[in-house]
């Protein structure tokens, strides 16, 4: 909750989900989804968004190892 309240008074107007499930659900508002949360879910959270149909960047590292990496490709 804190996050999501700084986040509201840096940047007015945006909006704010308290998972990935409920930011993949307005899926249609979306251009694209940048994946920087903790290094070991960056396969999870990839995978979710692009079987959502959502073009997605994720942050360094892609994934933990090699075929984690070549899942997400």
């Amino acid at each position: 909750p804190e996050r999501g309240a700084r986040a509201r008074a840096d940047w007015p107007g945006v909006r704010v989900h308290e998972d990935l499930e409920g930011l993949l659900a307005a899926r249609d508002a979306l251009d694209v989804v940048v994946v920087a949360s903790p290094s070991g879910l960056h396969v999870d959270h990839a995978l979710a968004v692009v079987a959502a149909g959502v073009p997605v960047v994720v942050d360094k590292p892609l994934a933990l190892d090699a075929p984690a990496a070549q899942r997400v490709v």
